[in-house]
C-alpha cells in the first residue's frame, strides 16, 4: 500500500488524499478537496519533476488542469514512486518496529516524523502545501464552542466517536513508545490527529 504525496496534483477516485484517509473518511478532508497553499506550488512541481513525475498540466487549488488541449489516449501525466509514502519509507525512516503497525498509521506517523524535520526532509515541498489543522473547516477540527452547534446531531457523535478513537489510538501509540522517535514537542494528539485525517 502506499500514500501518494502527488495526490495533490493527481486526484484519487475517492476524491480524498488517499491511503490515510481511509478509516476517517466522513470527517477528514485533505488537499483535493480543500486546495493548495497557492505559493508553495512552484516549488512542489520542482520537486515533483526532479523525482520523475512528468506532466503536461498545471497545478490549481482545484487538481490538475491540462496545459493544452489532450488527445484521446494522451498521457496527461505520470507518477513515480520514489515520491510516495509507503510502508517501506515509514520503515525506512522509522525502523522495523513498524511492522507491528497498520499501514495508514504507520504512513500518518511517517508524514509527522517528515513534518517534523522542516526543510530537511525529502518531502518538505510537497508537506508544505498540506493545509494545517486550522485551515480545515470540517467539524473534528473544530473547536469546543463551535461543536455545540452540532449538539443532538449525528455528526456530532460521530466526531466524538473519531476523536475518542483517535486519542485512544495516540494513547497506544504513546504506551509504546512511539513519541521517542520524534523530536521533542511534536508527537502530539493534535499533530497526530492532523497525520491521520
Amino acid at each position: 500500500s502506499a500514500f501518494v504525496p502527488s495526490s495533490v496534483v493527481f486526484r484519487h477516485a475517492s476524491g480524498a488524499r488517499g491511503m490515510v484517509v481511509g478509516r476517517h473518511k466522513n470527517l477528514a478532508l485533505r488537499n483535493s478537496v480543500l486546495g493548495l497553499k497557492a505559493a508553495d506550488n512552484s516549488a512542489l512541481v520542482s520537486w515533483l519533476e526532479e523525482n520523475g513525475v512528468k506532466n503536461s498540466c498545471t497545478l490549481t487549488p482545484e487538481g490538475l488542469q491540462a496545459s493544452s488541449d489532450l488527445k484521446n489516449g494522451a498521457e496527461a501525466c505520470s507518477s513515480s514512486p520514489k515520491v510516495y509514502l509507503t510502508e517501506a519509507t515509514a520503515k525506512e525512516a522509522l525502523g522495523s518496529k513498524i511492522d507491528e503497525l497498520d499501514t495508514e498509521t504507520a504512513i500518518a506517523l511517517q508524514l509527522l516524523l517528515e513534518k517534523s524535520k522542516g526543510s530537511e526532509s525529502f518531502w518538505a515541498p510537497w508537506i508544505a502545501t498540506l493545509p494545517e489543522a486550522d485551515a480545515f473547516d470540517v467539524p473534528f477540527f473544530w473547536s469546543a464552542d463551535e461543536k455545540k452547534f452540532l449538539e443532538g446531531t449525528t455528526v456530532a457523535t460521530e466526531v466524538e466517536e473519531l476523536e475518542d478513537a483517535l486519542r485512544d489510538e495516540f494513547q497506544q501509540l504513546q504506551t509504546a513508545g512511539w513519541g521517542e522517535k520524534f523530536p521533542d514537542g511534536s508527537f502530539t494528539f493534535e499533530n497526530y490527529a492532523w497525520a491521520v485525517c
